[in-house]
């Protein structure tokens, strides 16, 4: 077992991943982008954590739709992390502990050298003494894919309608059209907005893509990501918390699919990959190639 450390940086050439533990033990995701990049200051409101799991009795701290801020996910703590490398894919495992509760949590990430996209997945295991019957497991969380009013205010979400005959149908819209801003302090700082993407069919493409993307029309920095989930349901949302945007990508919700799984004492579950390409400048076109390469 390691100490939890302040920050954690991972990568390569291409992409480094910046962790940040906080004084409560929850480690959460602070910046995705190049080696060096500047860090984000810390703020009174905290990023979301690195996994987020609703279960029955375990709920959220918010009324709405959105699967995040789950009482699970905010209390899994640091417990140790490895970092490997295979061949030309580097990865790094965060291991996370619920103390209440028994879970534990392995977030693995990875990226081959060179190609800026990241991939995640989770592991969940029941090391208490009761059944969790499991709801809905984030694949990947990022709570910082834009920072403040005026990055949001430029932000443009991307997403694909796919019927068909009719395949591969890319929209382009304002995030400020799809997750507006709502009137008052308190729900601004905090935000409430989101966008929601849902696979309705037996099979993943069945009337949209799963995938997503945001961009700024300012800089061209863009964010592409797809769930590698080729046989059922699978759930993306992407907004505003605390001025920030965020994304959570899901594989089957009991919220959106009537998804529910028993995790017995001792037993695990696997989420379905996803998989997040980033470009710095190169606006969409620069973060589909770097997704191609991935593949």
């Amino acid at each position: 077992m390691t100490n939890a450390p302040q920050t954690l940086r991972w990568g390569h050439r291409a992409l480094e991943v910046e962790i940040g533990v906080g004084d409560d033990g929850v480690p959460r995701l602070t910046r995705i982008g190049l080696p060096g990049g500047e860090s984000h200051e810390r703020r009174n409101w905290p990023p979301l954590p690195l996994v987020e799991v609703t279960a029955a009795g375990h709920g959220r701290a918010w009324s709405g739709g959105r699967l995040i801020d789950t009482s699970l996910g905010g209390r899994l703590r640091h417990r140790e992390h490895r970092v490997s490398q295979d061949g030309d894919r580097h990865r790094l495992c965060v291991e996370l502990h619920d103390p209440e509760t028994g879970l534990v949590a392995e977030v693995t990430y990875s990226s081959p050298d060179g190609v800026p996209v990241l991939r995640s997945e989770v592991l969940l295991r029941n090391d208490g003494e009761s059944v969790l019957h499991l709801e809905s497991v984030s694949s990947l969380v990022v709570g910082c894919l834009a920072e403040g009013p005026e990055s949001i205010d430029a932000a443009d979400l991307l997403w694909a309608e796919n019927d068909w005959v009719a395949e591969c149908r890319w929209q382009r819209r304002p995030m400020r059209e799809t997750s507006p801003a709502l009137g008052g302090s308190v729900v601004y700082d905090n935000g409430k907005g989101e966008f929601t993407l849902t696979g309705r069919g037996v099979w993943s493409s069945c009337g949209r893509l799963p995938m997503g993307g945001l961009t700024d029309r300012r800089l061209g920095r863009t964010w592409l990501w797809q769930i590698e989930h080729n046989g059922g349901g699978w759930h993306w949302e992407c907004g505003e918390r605390d001025r920030l945007a965020y994304l959570a990508m899901f594989g089957p919700t009991d919220t959106h699919h009537g998804w529910r799984q028993p995790l017995e004492p001792g037993a695990e579950f696997a989420t379905v990959p996803v998989a997040l390409a980033f470009s710095e400048d190169g606006g969409p076109d620069e973060a589909f190639a770097a997704l191609t390469r991935y593949r």
